[in-house]
């Protein structure tokens, strides 16, 4: 879970959409997200559970999110190689204003809709 366009700030790293100039190096946009912990974890024979704590730090320092993730892996099934995945987000906003998610596309860059929640797992192989 990240994004590309909060508030000004990209948490999302690399360059940032500008319309009319593109993308562009603008390291003073370039927040960053710190792990803070790992507070829960169970192991047990068909269920694998992690939270972890993280704190969203916008570029000059301040904090303006705390967020607790958390990844649960069950429904395990061998035989057929098959799992579920299940992921919770909670994002707390912690400074005054409000948090004004968007987009390379809200910015105005046509279908670039990428910030939030993205899967990048393996490639399938049959």
């Amino acid at each position: 879970m990240t994004a590309s366009h909060i508030s000004g700030q990209n948490f999302w790293g690399g360059n940032s959409y500008v319309h009319g100039e593109g993308y562009l190096r603008l390291p003073e946009r370039v927040g960053s997200i710190r792990h803070d912990g790992f507070p829960g974890l169970t192991v047990e024979d068909d269920l694998f559970a992690i939270t972890e704590d993280l704190t969203w730090i916008e570029n000059g320092g301040a904090e303006w999110a705390r967020e607790e993730r958390g990844l649960t892996v069950h429904s395990i099934d061998e035989e057929a190689g098959a799992w579920a995945l299940d992921g919770t987000i909670r994002l707390t906003n912690t400074r005054p204003e409000p948090l004004v998610f968007g987009s390379p596309t809200t910015a105005g860059r046509e279908m670039a809709g990428y910030t939030g929640l993205q899967w990048r797992g393996s490639r399938v192989r049959a």
